[in-house]
């Protein structure tokens, strides 16, 4: 399935994955970031989506955040291992996830 339905209080927006720059856990809510800056606040947890966003190209960095690793800029190891998107927006990689972050790097 190429395209996810985001279900809001009062929609449901079908979005292309390849418009999904990452997702955000809020409480019991998923905050979707889409390429064209907009935010899609949806009323369920990431638990509903977590089967269409299973692919190779989507990395949970921690417990809050699930990026598409196409919108990858750099990702940085001075002081902690983090990833910066093309919107410069600056991810933490949680230490128990930086060995999978190398092996899907090599993998690209």
């Amino acid at each position: 399935m190429n395209t996810i339905i985001v279900s809001t209080k009062n929609s449901n927006y079908f979005v292309p994955l390849q418009q999904v720059m990452y997702c955000q856990i809020y409480s019991n809510k998923t905050i979707f970031y889409l390429a064209s800056n907009e935010a899609i606040e949806s009323n369920k947890n990431i638990a509903i989506y977590k089967s269409q966003l299973n692919t190779p190209k989507f990395f949970k960095a921690n417990n809050y955040q699930l990026i598409n690793m196409s919108y990858v800029d750099k990702i940085t190891t001075l002081k902690q291992v983090a990833i910066v998107l093309k919107n410069q927006i600056t991810i933490s990689v949680d230490s128990s996830k930086k060995q999978e972050l190398f092996q899907i790097i090599e993998k690209l």
